[in-house]
């Protein structure tokens, strides 16, 4: 491959490892089955939620015990949903950003386990191209990473 070549790949993986949003957020409509105020975990019969998951069953997680003061099971309510990526090596810097020296931070939404390990990045082809050599990248990710807390 012409050099000019390998720096437009590399150039297009950097681009892709941009910041990726830190949470994603959904609203949901449904009732309420049961409520656990200790464990701050509330279980919904909910509808469609577009763009996420079909109606159905489960407990959800709420950030603050305080908002199930009152609630009751049988009630309805709506909500946001707010869901979070995946904890990644490397503090959730995109892997293939690292390699390259630089610093961009993910929500680790795209990830892969590699002898593991999970590592983010910000598209899906910064991670095919680190599938294909993942040993060489990890090494360069490494050396930079462990450089900045020197």
């Amino acid at each position: 491959m012409p050099r000019c070549g390998v720096i437009v790949v590399w150039m297009l993986v950097l681009i892709g490892c941009q910041r990726a949003p830190a949470a994603r957020e959904y609203h949901v409509v449904g009732q309420i089955l049961a409520v656990d105020r200790r464990a701050a975990k509330v279980t919904l019969h909910h509808e469609n939620s577009k763009d996420f998951m079909p109606a159905m069953t489960m407990p959800y997680r709420v950030k603050d015990a305080e908002l199930l003061t009152g609630r009751k099971p049988g009630e309805l309510v709506e909500a946001t949903l707010a869901v979070a990526g995946t904890e990644g090596e490397f503090d959730n810097d995109c892997v293939m950003g690292l390699a390259f020296g630089k610093d961009i931070k993910t929500d680790c939404s795209i990830n892969t386990t590699y002898n593991g390990r999970t590592y983010c990045f910000g598209n899906e082809t910064a991670k095919t191209v680190f599938l294909k050599r993942p040993e060489e990248f990890l090494t360069k990710a490494q050396v930079y990473y462990s450089s900045k807390s020197q």
